[in-house]
């Protein structure tokens, strides 16, 4: 039994191939399918109809400022004797 079948999303899997309508199975915290429609009961299903699913992919996101922009400003580190 999975734990997870994400059904139905458009499948960007990042190796270049073009984007797939399909399901993605997950057990154990593993991604062990992709792909296809997948008819293995599962604990949770995921309705992913209209969304595009990344499986594998690592958010890149940050809001940290990038070294060297105008918007960054460096602040002096605070000494603090040893007690």
């Amino acid at each position: 039994m999975l734990d997870y079948v994400i059904k139905g999303g458009t499948i960007v899997d990042g190796t270049g191939a073009d984007r797939r309508q399909g399901d993605i199975g997950v057990r154990d915290g593993v991604i062990v399918e992709v792909g296809g429609s997948i008819t293995e009961s599962a604990k949770q299903t995921i309705d992913a109809d209209g969304a595009i699913v990344t499986p594998g992919w690592v958010d890149v996101h940050t809001t940290a400022k990038s070294v060297g922009t105008k918007s960054w400003t460096r602040r002096p580190a605070t000494v603090r004797p040893r007690s």
